[in-house]
């Protein structure tokens, strides 16, 4: 109690939200900061959503950007725009307010194309589906029992040379040497169908791993892009993106989108371009990138008009006119003069 919410660690600084929230500041309790009316009223829980809180960033002032709604328009506003949230004489910040679901679209849009070109991601897929070293973990396991089948058939052909050369010089009697040898092929007839059965196997999987990792990668991507939860799109935001960082300079937005990987416009280098057989690196690309934005981003909002605050004598007059004209509905209505007093 009488400690500032910034010198307890949260971001907002406000202290009315600290009093008011039993010691912790809004902004802490995953709220916008300065939106502890909407949490009385919903009985501690905000009423709104906001896809990149806790994300947002001044640049100018390095407070965080909270949500604030109005009738025409939302919008992302430095958190120092808020009286309670600044310092006794400290002016207002002078970032401009951006429009939430221009900023909303544009992250998230540019968050799926970063994903879908990147080489770093493509190859994190291809790993996990093919092993580490970049091959199938089946075709491991395969080529394991075919070394194996392979050593016990050569071992079973050694016997039957012996076998045929203790018959040979008379050490082995005909029936003896008849029935182990029928002994012997059949086990080697067995172990062949097997080896061969295995090897078929690994031929398929040797021939397709290559498109079954792409078309996975593909996928996945197209899952992502086709997530329309908010906060479906808001964990998948949170597991890629480190920080948003918000400038404006007369109406433009420079925003700074900083990821927790180096996905941005990474590249595959082959190590011999003559002979891609050999081999390539994947060189990492940067973490964030730049976009902007022309003034606030704002939608067009269409105004509506009461009817009911409009003078009614100037409703009784138009009425007393001459009407012919085209209804709503496209349906005309019959003229009619009326009759003066």
């Amino acid at each position: 109690a009488g400690r500032c919410s910034e010198s307890l660690g949260f971001p907002c600084g406000s202290l009315t939200a600290l009093s008011r929230s039993a010691g912790r500041c809004s902004e802490s309790l995953g709220f916008p900061c300065g939106d502890l009316a909407a949490l009385n009223r919903s009985g501690g829980r905000s009423k709104r959503f906001y896809l990149l809180l806790g994300l947002l960033t001044c640049q100018k002032c390095g407070s965080n950007l909270c949500g604030r709604w109005k009738t025409d328009e939302t919008t992302y506003q430095c958190g120092k725009k808020r009286k309670e949230n600044r310092s006794e004489g400290e002016p207002p910040c002078e970032l401009r307010s951006i429009n939430i679901g221009v900023l909303d679209e544009l992250v998230w849009d540019t968050l799926v194309d970063v994903l879908s070109n990147s080489h770093l991601r493509k190859e994190e897929v291809k790993k996990r589906l093919l092993g580490e070293k970049g091959r199938d973990p089946r075709k491991k396991e395969l080529d394991s029992q075919i070394r194996k089948i392979s050593q016990e058939i050569e071992e079973q052909e050694v016997k039957k040379e012996r076998l045929l050369t203790l018959y040979l010089d008379s050490r082995l009697d005909k029936d003896r040497f008849t029935s182990q040898d029928q002994s012997l092929s059949t086990k080697l007839d067995t172990l062949t169908r097997d080896r061969n059965s295995l090897q078929t196997q690994l031929d398929l999987i040797s021939g397709d791993h290559w498109i079954d990792w792409l078309k996975s990668f593909d996928e996945e991507v197209r899952g992502i892009r086709d997530i329309s939860d908010p906060k479906e799109r808001q964990k998948t935001i949170r597991e890629h993106i480190d920080r948003i960082t918000i400038d404006s300079h007369d109406r433009t937005h420079t925003i700074e989108i900083h990821l927790r990987f180096p996905f941005v416009n990474d590249q595959v280098v082959y190590r011999d371009p003559k002979d891609r057989r050999k081999g390539y690196d994947i060189k990492k690309g940067g973490t964030y990138f730049t976009k902007k934005t022309e003034g606030r981003g704002r939608k067009p909002v269409k105004k509506r008009y009461n009817h009911h605050h409009i003078d009614k004598s100037v409703r009784r007059r138009s009425h007393r006119r001459w009407s012919g004209a085209t209804t709503r509905r496209g349906v005309t209505r019959p003229s009619r003069r009326v009759v003066p007093r």
